[in-house]
C-alpha cells in the first residue's frame, strides 16, 4: 500500500528552531541545576578543618 502525495498540497518543512531551542533549554536548565548545587554544597565547607597524619601515621623510609 503506498501513500499518494497530493499534488494540491504545499510541502511540509520541519522547523529547525524547536530542536535547537529545547537542547537549549535543556542546557541551561542543567547548568542551572550545577551552579545551584555547588553553591549550595560551598556553604558548608566554611567550617572544615584537614588534619595531618600524625607522626607515627607516615609510611616509614620517607
Amino acid at each position: 500500500m503506498m501513500i499518494e502525495k497530493r499534488e494540491d498540497t504545499p510541502e511540509q518543512r520541519a522547523a529547525p528552531l524547536l530542536p535547537v531551542a529545547i537542547l537549549g533549554s535543556v542546557v541551561l536548565a542543567i547548568t542551572v541545576y550545577l551552579f545551584v548545587g555547588s553553591m549550595l554544597l560551598d556553604e558548608d565547607e566554611n567550617g572544615d578543618a584537614t588534619m595531618e597524619p600524625t607522626a607515627h601515621e607516615q609510611p616509614a623510609g620517607g
